[in-house]
């Protein structure tokens, strides 16, 4: 049923003389005033693995989808946790973590397995948390405390 449904949409786009769906949402920062400069200086910041960096802006200014797309865009030597909201408590992390990789890692059990988990790793772990200005003080100090892995 799914790939009847698409196979239609593809017809009708071919009928239409397009070669992708115009109506998809899709981000491209260089359209952006001032975007690509601020794309640079955190892709720089990464690679060089400077331990916390942050975004800041008035309220629609783009800092959601910033993240999300360098979420998506970093180069395969980068694992990247993508995180909406920080978590509220520090056991969190741990699930964070254990959904992350569930294939291929032992379940993590406290939050004192993770820095000996985050040192293992064969990629540089990149935390990117949205909305940071909600945590409590516990989990940004928790937050700083990763970042020295």
């Amino acid at each position: 049923m799914i790939s009847n449904h698409i196979e239609k949409s593809q017809e009708w786009l071919k009928r239409k003389g397009w070669r992708t769906n115009p109506f998809v949402f899709s981000i491209e920062p260089e359209l952006f005033v001032g975007y690509n400069n601020q794309t640079n200086d955190l892709l720089t910041s990464i690679s060089q693995k400077h331990k916390i960096s942050l975004v800041l802006g008035p309220t629609g200014s783009g800092k959601t989808t910033f993240l999300k797309w360098i979420s998506k865009n970093l180069e395969n030597d980068f694992d990247v946790i993508y995180v909406d909201k920080p978590p509220e408590k520090l056991e969190e992390f741990v699930a964070i973590l254990n959904d992350k990789y569930k294939p291929f890692w032992r379940k993590l059990k406290n939050t004192h397995q993770i820095p000996d988990f985050i040192n293992k790793k064969q990629k540089h772990l990149i935390f990117i948390i949205d909305e940071a200005h909600e945590a409590s003080l516990k989990v940004l100090e928790w937050i700083r405390t990763l970042s020295d892995q």
